[in-house]
């Protein structure tokens, strides 16, 4: 079945935003990618604007693609460059954690499955240099993921954070760790999301239908395809509210357009994971915007195409003219109602929160960028 075409129309009058969009464009067609040569004067500034969203080392492959296409800008390559060499160099250190975690898991003989960021990472025999990682998220089984932090913790790992705050039925990852030498942190999940009801794949299936892929010559665990992408769009809309908020991230934007490249994805699968909690609509707006900017191609069609074409459209402008403040805390006010409303046990999360300063920190500083 055809895709129905949902595009939203983003405001490129933008120099910024259009010079950071035709730069990833380029990465994986630069035929089609146009750059006029007044949009030069931003380079800096859509650096900047990358780096907030978390995309700056992938400019570089799109650079050195259209440089190759002709495009005249080669005294700009070693700055967007050394960016990408930087993250490199992040992520080489936290592929050589995960692969020192990996042993002490099955020595213990805990399954773990690496997730998001760590997955690009361990799969890619470059480090997933346009990839930024901020930290290691690995699936373990929830009655071994106890187990699991003591293993790290006998290899030089301290507790972030408390560990008997922990809940299983309010918090689906374990207290954080820090590698305090590698300054590399790592969350054990049990599930994907912190709301067990808005779970789109259970622990058990992703464990079921997990791939190995071998980096330097060590077998590893990630997700199948399907299941990534799942956790990809549903972190992004629902656990980290871009879709109340009205947000997307390119970064979001640029991994699901990295894992769909040469991938035979089942996007059945997805939507039904989707449709299985009532989030159709999230799914829609993400895949509008990202078809948009980036051009992601899906082979289904939305369901609610009007919808989603809204959503894409100020999610997209509010990249280059944000929301006011206000407006996006009364958003945020709005939907904490909701999820009390829909798991009234969350409200015992923020009393944890509040005797907990580290976490009240953490939660300021949470909607504080929320809005911006």
């Amino acid at each position: 079945m055809n895709r129905q075409t949902a595009k939203a129309t983003p405001d490129l009058s933008d120099s910024t935003l259009q010079l950071v969009l035709a730069l990833l464009q380029a990465r994986f067609d630069p035929r089609d990618v146009h750059l006029d040569t007044d949009l030069r004067s931003t380079s800096l500034q859509a650096l900047q604007l990358a780096g907030e969203h978390g995309v700056a080392p992938a400019l570089a492959e799109g650079l050195r693609q259209l440089i190759r296409c002709g495009l005249p800008w080669q005294d700009l390559q070693p700055i967007f460059e050394a960016v990408e060499v930087s993250n490199a160099q992040k992520n080489a250190t936290l592929r050589r954690a995960a692969l020192s975690i990996a042993q002490w898991l099955d020595t213990e003989r805990i399954e773990a499955v690496f997730l998001k960021g760590a997955a690009f990472i361990l799969e890619d025999e470059t480090d997933a240099a346009w990839r930024t990682t901020t930290d290691l998220d690995i699936l373990v089984p929830a009655e071994d993921v106890a187990r699991a932090a003591e293993a790290l913790r006998a290899n030089g790992y301290r507790f972030a954070m408390d560990p008997s705050a922990y809940r299983p039925h309010l918090h689906h990852h374990y207290a954080p760790l820090v590698n305090d030498q590698t300054k590399t942190f790592v969350e054990l999940h049990t599930r994907l999301m912190q709301d067990e009801a808005d779970d789109l794949v259970c622990a058990e299936e992703i464990c079921l239908r997990k791939q190995t892929v071998c980096c330097h010559d060590q077998a590893v665990s990630i997700p199948c395809p399907e299941h990534r992408m799942i956790h990809l769009i549903a972190h992004a809309q629902i656990s980290n509210w871009g879709y109340p908020l009205r947000k997307v991230w390119l970064k979001d934007v640029l991994d699901a357009v990295e894992l769909a490249r040469g991938q035979e994805l089942n996007w059945t699968d997805i939507n039904e994971a989707f449709a299985t909690i009532g989030a159709t609509a999230q799914l829609d707006g993400f895949l509008a915007a990202a078809e948009n900017m980036l051009g992601l191609a899906v082979p289904v069609a939305l369901s609610q195409p009007q919808s989603a074409r809204a959503w894409a459209e100020a999610s997209i402008e509010a990249i280059s003219i944000p929301e006011r403040a206000g407006i996006t805390t009364m958003r945020i006010l709005s939907h904490y109602l909701q999820l009390f409303a829909r798991n009234p046990a969350r409200l015992s999360i923020i009393w944890q929160t509040l005797r907990d300063p580290a976490r009240l920190q953490l939660l300021f500083d949470v909607n504080r960028q929320r809005t911006g």
